[in-house]
């Protein structure tokens, strides 16, 4: 029975081996498989990141198109204003002119109905005309308006 003792210690040693082997795989699968899902998640957590990074640069980006288009916008509006304030003043000048214009028009033709008047109430018919002097050159009467040319 010293061969069946001795057996059995083999048995068991040899049980015990695989088991212990068994053991081992196990702990290395355990260990393998932790080593992937740290990987994985370090892996997907690198890509949250970097996927975070550039929604916020788009955003930063999107966010300082905006301003610029806003002040594109108040830069415009500014300007049209300043050229709406030219044409006025290009308008009221030109209105102004043209009143001077027509006010200098209006003198004008007031002193030259003036001085057709004079011209004609200087003109002496013959008969009054003093002896030998040509008939015109009679002096005008008191009353005629003196014109300043």
């Amino acid at each position: 029975s010293r061969a069946a003792a001795t057996a059995t210690a083999v048995a068991a040693t040899a049980a015990e081996e695989e088991a212990a082997g068994a053991a081992k795989a196990a702990e290395e699968r355990a260990a393998a498989e932790t080593a992937a899902t740290a990987e994985a998640a370090r892996v997907a957590e690198e890509e949250a990141a970097t996927k975070a990074s550039k929604e916020a640069a788009a955003a930063a980006e999107a966010a300082r198109v905006e301003e610029e288009a806003a002040a594109a916008a108040q830069a415009a509006e500014a300007q049209a204003a300043e050229e709406e304030a030219a044409a006025e003043a290009a308008r009221l000048a030109a209105e102004a002119k043209a009143a001077r214009a027509a006010e200098e028009a209006k003198r004008a033709a007031e002193k030259e109905e003036a001085a057709a008047e004079a011209t004609e109430s200087a003109k002496v018919p013959e008969e009054a005309s003093p002896e030998g002097s040509p008939p015109g050159d009679a002096e005008p009467p008191a009353s005629a308006p003196l014109i300043d040319f």
